[in-house]
């Protein structure tokens, strides 16, 4: 039982998340986005030629 209110009580507190890490976060979301792109934009350009 007191395990079950300990995991509880830890889900609970969530990390503060810093300006910086939210920023870094974006960037990396953004810069997988342009890979996929590039990656499509090369398959096709293979398939049309």
């Amino acid at each position: 039982m007191a395990s079950k209110n300990a995991k509880a009580s830890s889900r609970e507190i969530k990390p503060r998340v810093s300006s910086v890490q939210k920023k870094m976060r974006r960037q990396q979301i953004f810069m997988a986005v342009v890979g996929i792109i590039l990656v499509l934009t090369m398959v096709l350009a293979l398939v049309m030629k």
